[in-house]
């Protein structure tokens, strides 16, 4: 995808709380932006008339001072005929982080587009892998809340620090993930307040399996005495088993806990944790 230009026009604002929405659109703007050059891509300002172009449209649907709803569209178009398109669905998110964390999220959906490079195959072409490489599509992967048995983190910082779980998933892992809107969804279907009454493993791999996903990722924060230990088990919906776990012993505070999420999927990411499973 190096090099393949990218026109990104500044983002609609609509919804009855718009006027606090200015300058969040503006900063989700930059972000973006940035996001999107650091993967590879060239960002412009207007649109241009070369045969490999994507088009992206951000749209705010509202915005409080504490909470923001997006809704993101993109188009990739080469020579006026349409390539594929991906969106983002709407959820809600704290306004503070809507910039950074959706940007990730948009560079990373783009990477599932085919046709985005300037020197990409035309339509219908295959690619060859290199020479023992397996070709391999991105996972459909239900990330379910962090959870937290002692309920000892406050809802804020276990949100944020889901947030963060997801957004480094994508980035890391490559994968792509269930809106957690359709995981709530979800589980308002089969009559469970919230994911604290799914905790079993059946449970788990039931609610993946529902939401048409591939794998589902469990993630805990198990308090032991003054420090915490990260449990994070990432299960294959198809075998009903466990394919890879990792822990890391970190401390409890919400900066701690980030870092062991880093931590946590840097160890999934390496071959050594990819189980016994061919």
């Amino acid at each position: 995808m190096s090099g393949a230009k990218i026109h990104l026009p500044s983002p609609a604002i609509r919804g009855p709380e718009a006027r606090h929405a200015v300058d969040v659109a503006a900063e989700l703007h930059r972000a973006t932006a940035t996001a999107l050059t650091e993967a590879g891509f060239v960002v412009l300002q207007s649109p241009s008339p070369d045969a490999a172009e994507l088009r992206i449209d951000l749209v705010v649907d509202y915005c409080f001072v504490d909470v923001s709803k997006l809704e993101i569209q993109a188009l990739v178009t080469r020579e006026g005929r349409a390539m594929g398109s991906f969106v983002v669905p709407g959820s809600e998110r704290p306004t503070g982080e809507v910039p950074s964390v959706v940007s990730v999220l948009i560079a990373n959906a783009l990477g599932s587009v085919s046709g985005l490079s300037s020197n990409s195959p035309q339509a219908g072409a295959t690619n060859t892998p290199a020479p023992g490489q397996v070709p391999r599509e991105p996972s459909i992967v239900a990330i379910l809340d962090l959870q937290d048995p002692d309920a000892r983190l406050n809802p804020k910082a276990r949100g944020q620090l889901t947030e963060y779980l997801t957004a480094q998933a994508i980035q890391k892992l490559g994968w792509t993930s269930i809106p957690r809107a359709q995981l709530r969804e979800q589980l308002q279907q089969e009559k469970a307040a919230s994911y604290s009454n799914c905790v079993d493993d059946a449970c788990q791999i039931e609610l993946g399996k529902a939401v048409a996903a591939q794998k589902t990722l469990v993630t805990k924060v198990l308090h032991i005495g003054q420090s915490c230990t990260m449990v994070m088990t990432l299960y294959d919906l198809r075998l009903e088993a466990a394919e890879a776990a990792a822990t890391a012993k970190t401390g409890c505070s919400t900066a701690e806990l980030t870092a062991g999420i880093d931590d946590l999927l840097s160890k999934l990411a390496r071959p050594t944790h990819k189980g016994a499973r061919p």
